[in-house]
């Protein structure tokens, strides 16, 4: 008896934890079938089509039909109201920036016919005030237009002031009626235009300075293309290679003026920093020029009464 007392109790037990687990089982998918309807109600709140709910899930349309159609009626119906509210802003907000229907076709990714219907739903007061404001902004944007025109053209023409006046920077550099005041001109005009400044031009401006002996202005002015960080636009290993050279015109006057005094070629090398075949090369050159002078003078005064003239202390290097 106690046997079967005791078996009865064990059955009833388990049948107890069986209906326990069913039921633990039966609100776990309840509880999940109900965060997952809370989800889709969120989705449809934010007006995604059924199409735009399955790819966010990674089901298909028929699933999310199904599901949709489980959904509380009330709970569905305010879904819907709040994305219906939500269309309605949107759609007034573009109206109120001036948007065509076709433009906001555009922007919401649906069709004008959608538009034209949703359209016809909004309050008329809102819709009205909405479209006034509308045409407030296609002025203000058409103004706008107009002032960004307007404000090309004066760059453009600025923009041309700029071509004409480097057109002329570069006929005053190439024109040979350059004037040492004209070149001090090209100078600060070259200035003013700063960072526009063209590599040719430098190298025109150059050259004007050595054509003019103010080998010491050349070389200052590359050094402050060279250096400056808002020039490194330009060739600038080129204009070193350019200010290498004026350096070396400065070095071949100096020695000339000290070939000139005879002396000796070691001190020449030293005070002039040329090297020793550079500086052989300048006192045969000046040798040639001394036996030119005594030639001519032969020639004219073959008694040789007047003696030989010295060359003048400010003849040019290389003239």
């Amino acid at each position: 008896m106690q046997i079967e007392e005791l078996d009865k109790k064990t059955l009833e037990e388990k049948e107890r934890v069986r209906l326990q687990t069913k039921a633990n089982i039966q609100a776990r998918a309840e509880a999940r079938r109900k965060a997952e309807e809370k989800e889709i109600l969120a989705l449809i709140a934010q007006n995604y089509s059924v199409k735009q709910i399955a790819v966010s899930k990674g089901e298909n349309e028929f699933a999310i039909r199904r599901k949709i159609k489980r959904i509380d009626s009330a709970l569905l119906e305010e879904a819907y109201r709040i994305a219906k509210e939500k269309q309605d802003k949107e759609i007034l907000d573009l109206l109120k920036k001036g948007y065509s229907r076709a433009s906001i076709g555009v922007e919401l990714d649906v069709s004008p016919g959608t538009v034209r219907n949703r359209i016809q739903q909004i309050d008329k007061a809102k819709l009205e005030e909405a479209l006034k404001e509308g045409e407030k902004a296609k002025e203000a944007i058409k103004q706008q237009e107009q002032l960004e025109k307007q404000k090309k053209v004066e760059q453009e023409k600025i923009k041309m002031g700029e071509s004409a006046k480097k057109n002329e920077v570069e006929k005053k550099l190439c024109s040979k009626k350059l004037t040492k005041k004209g070149v001090a001109d090209c100078r600060k005009a070259i200035d003013e235009k700063y960072d526009t400044v063209t590599e040719k031009e430098i190298i025109l401006l150059v050259k004007a300075y050595v054509k003019f002996n103010q080998i010491r202005e050349a070389e200052y002015f590359l050094n402050t293309i060279i250096n400056n960080e808002d020039m490194q636009y330009l060739n600038i290993e080129g204009l070193k290679q350019i200010r290498t050279e004026v350096q070396q015109i400065e070095k071949k006057q100096i020695a000339w003026k000290l070939v000139r005094q005879e002396m000796k070629t070691e001190d020449i090398m030293k005070m002039s920093g040329l090297r020793e075949t550079d500086v052989i090369a300048l006192k045969r050159k000046w040798q040639m020029k001394q036996e030119e002078v005594g030639q001519i003078l032969k020639e004219h005064n073959p008694k040789g009464k007047l003696g030989q003239p010295p060359i003048s202390q400010g003849q040019e290097f290389g003239e």
